[in-house]
């Protein structure tokens, strides 16, 4: 497991199975569907089918977040491209751990495992409503370069919401 510097009751390691059921509780908050890309209702099930995809996608490197020992959240990697240095990094954070650094904390060792997987670039999104992840891409040395509007999102819930697109180059820090 990775732990946060400046943060120790925080750390990573990579999902499995044995996160399902905690996984499945949190990620079933409407709260936590309320800012990320999460069904709601979750489906019964849903976090399992997540973990096992996660397990057998090259392109997914998805993590478990954890704070103080117990299931906080997941932080992931998607649309790995080794070739092209890139990917997506997103993130969500049971509830119960928001406002206590839990999200930035996690996203910033996801960040340093995606430079030493070789990545140089990040990308990233998120509701330009939600603040606190702002925030915590902000944080992280992540830049504002477009905005997803209405006619771009398809049929999502988000529809006519407006999605800020990040971006951000890595280095060894």
């Amino acid at each position: 497991m990775q732990m946060a510097q400046g943060n120790p009751g925080i750390g990573i390691e990579p999902l499995g199975p044995k996160h399902a059921d905690a996984m499945q509780r949190c990620a079933a908050d409407p709260k936590v569907s309320a800012t990320s890309d999460l069904l709601h209702p979750y489906p019964d099930g849903e976090a399992m089918r997540y973990i096992a995809k996660a397990t057998q996608l090259p392109s997914l490197h998805a993590f478990a977040i954890l704070v103080d020992g117990a299931f906080g959240g997941v932080v992931s990697l998607h649309h790995v491209d080794h070739k092209g240095g890139i990917a997506q990094l997103q993130y969500w954070v049971a509830v119960p751990m928001w406002g206590r650094g839990t999200a930035t904390a996690a996203a910033r060792l996801a960040v340093r495992y995606a430079y030493e997987l070789g990545l140089r670039r990040l990308r990233s999104r998120c509701l330009e409503t939600n603040a606190a992840s702002r925030r915590v891409l902000e944080k992280l040395g992540f830049e504002v370069c477009g905005s997803l509007g209405e006619e771009t999102q398809g049929s999502t819930r988000f529809r006519g919401a407006r999605v800020l697109r990040y971006r951000c180059r890595i280095s060894c820090k």
